[in-house]
This record gives structure tokens, sequence and C-alpha cells, in this order.
């Protein structure tokens, strides 16, 4: 979300002329927007992560291109490191606490009963 907020705020005209000025002016609003669209929903729906996380990568890439070099390049880089941190994100798994025995380490440790 941080990168977006960036991507919006190095645009350095208002909304009125981002509207009828065409693509090369409106890439950071759209960018950007789509960035902090993007962080919120892996904050509200995380099962999207997936997706979320290298959607928001791939958009980052593009606002370096085009959206005024990426926020003067920090947008972009956040952008990137925020995409890559969604994606990457998983459910914690529960730690075994030292002393106890797994499913594995039954009383015949390995050896064939039968």
């Amino acid at each position: 979300m941080l990168a977006g907020i960036w991507i919006i705020r190095a645009m350095d005209f208002g909304l009125g002329l981002a509207i009828s000025g065409g693509w090369n002016y409106s890439a950071g609003y759209t960018l950007g927007g789509a960035l902090v669209l993007f962080g919120l929903t892996a904050r509200v729906a995380p099962h999207y992560k997936g997706l979320v996380g290298i959607l928001a990568f791939a958009v980052a890439l593009i606002a370096f291109v085009a959206a005024n070099p990426g926020g003067y390049l920090v947008g972009t880089v956040l952008g990137i490191i925020g995409g890559s941190m969604i994606w990457a994100r998983g459910e914690k798994k529960p730690r075994r606490a030292k002393g106890t025995r797994s499913v594995s380490d039954d009383s015949t440790h390995g050896e064939d009963t039968t």
C-alpha cells in the first residue's frame, strides 16, 4: 500500500489533467491505485495472496516505466518488496515442543511388526 501511495504522491499534476491527458498522465494514478487495492485485498482476503502478490510485483515493474520513473524508483522498489512479501506469506506451522514425539515416533521405532 505504501508503494501505491508513494507513486500517486509523485505525480506532479492534478487529477483533472490525468483524466484528460491520456495514459502518460494517468499511469501513476492507475498503477498506484492498483497497488493500494492489492495491498488492501491481501489484508482483507488472505486466500488471494498468491495472485495478489504476483500482480502487485508486475504492476510495480510496470510503474517503473510508466509512472514518472516508478515514483522516483522508491515506489517501484517498495512495490517489488511488498509484492514479494505478500506472495511469500504463508500460514504459520505450529512448532513441536522439545521432548515430544511426532506421529512417526511410535514404540516400534520403524521396525516391521508383521
